[in-house]
């Protein structure tokens, strides 16, 4: 039996990605089913197309913070002297 090397899938797709394989017209280039998966012919080849991927991947969730949130462990008090300090220090060198 031949030697199954960790960088390819069962039948030989790579591992790094490939952009498709030469079923593309059945999984409409990677919006519908994996034709390989659906076979039960190599079932990690739609975990490597890149086609399959676009369609099919979690979409990345970012979690976006609230003004608020970014200002939640600061003392108004605290915020106000150092920048209204700042401001009026500022204002005393323009035009110098």
């Amino acid at each position: 039996m031949a030697e199954i090397k960790g960088s390819f899938t069962k039948i030989g797709f790579s591992k790094s990605g490939f952009s498709c394989c030469s079923f593309w017209k059945y999984c409409e280039m990677g919006k519908g089913n994996c034709y390989y998966a659906d076979n039960e012919i190599d079932s990690e080849a739609k975990e490597y197309c890149r086609c399959y991927k676009r369609y099919h991947a979690e979409p990345i969730i970012k979690k976006v913070s609230k003004q608020d949130d970014l200002f939640a462990d600061f003392n108004e008090e605290a915020l106000e002297d150092l920048f209204g300090g700042f401001d009026e220090n500022l204002l005393d060198h323009i035009g110098e």
